[in-house]
């Protein structure tokens, strides 16, 4: 499969008062087209850190960040959905949607039908002229969702978007995004510090974790469909434990 983004012995230093922290070092981690990659971490790790960079968000402080997606007129190359679906009170949910099809160079005729075919992918149709707080949790992270989707990127970064949600909402929202992402054939880069809904999700899952953060492994999960709980899951779940466990200091400056 074709690489379209990679970390090349990635490091990142930040200011942290008089001192400076360093977050990630030597960092390579590779995604191919198509693939669902999921990011395992404990909190503080440091994975929103290595999204921002991937994302060009934040520089490198060494390292190489390479992106290999062509620039399409009305779409773009990368999205992030947040663990805060941070949408804007005062518009309705078309309106959020909308808010990253700005700048694109659409007419009103594409901008609607993006918003209308996004909406349909995350079943908010019927929600369209909702105001954020007639949403539940679960339906503003599909708001979030649909918003990172009509943008067309290819590929979408999620960052620990169901860690906010009860265990319900959460099982019913991870069969959704596989539903999506089935449709879609979008390359995502998942993170989490849920080592279950990793492995449920995920082809590949890579390990995060240390001061400062390094990758520690990467292990493949089993054929699709996954199942929740059986007995190469929780061994895969043990090994990916044990890697953690290796490292177990953990830093807390996150940007």
């Amino acid at each position: 499969m074709a690489i379209i983004a990679e970390l090349l012995g990635v490091g990142l230093a930040l200011a942290s008062g008089a001192q400076r922290v360093q977050i990630l070092d030597k960092c390579d981690v590779r995604l191919e087209r198509g693939e669902f990659v999921a990011l395992v971490g404990p909190s503080g790790a440091g994975k929103s850190s290595l999204l921002r960079v991937l994302m060009g968000l934040v520089k490198p402080s060494e390292g190489e960040v390479r992106i290999d997606l062509p620039r399409e007129r009305g779409r773009r190359n990368i999205a992030l959905v947040f663990q805060d679906a941070k949408l804007l009170p005062w518009r309705r949910v078309e309106s959020n949607v909308a808010l990253g099809l700005e700048g694109l160079g659409l007419t009103s005729l594409e901008r609607r039908s993006r918003i209308a075919a996004a909406l349909d992918l995350v079943n908010l149709t019927a929600q369209i002229d909702r105001w954020p707080h007639q949403l539940s949790g679960g339906q503003r992270q599909r708001v979030g969702l649909a918003r990172a989707l009509a943008v067309e990127p290819e590929l979408l970064l999620m960052d620990e978007p169901f860690g906010a949600l009860d265990a319900i909402t959460r099982s019913s929202l991870q069969d959704e995004l596989l539903t999506v992402w089935r449709r879609t054939n979008k390359t995502i880069l998942f993170v989490t510090h849920d080592i279950d809904e990793a492995i449920y999700l995920a082809d590949r899952i890579i390990v995060l974790s240390g001061t400062p953060a390094r990758i520690r492994g990467a292990f493949q999960t089993a054929k699709r469909p996954h199942v929740r709980s059986n007995q190469d899951t929780f061994r895969l779940a043990e090994e990916i434990r044990a890697k953690l466990g290796e490292s177990s200091q953990l830093i807390e400056f996150e940007i």
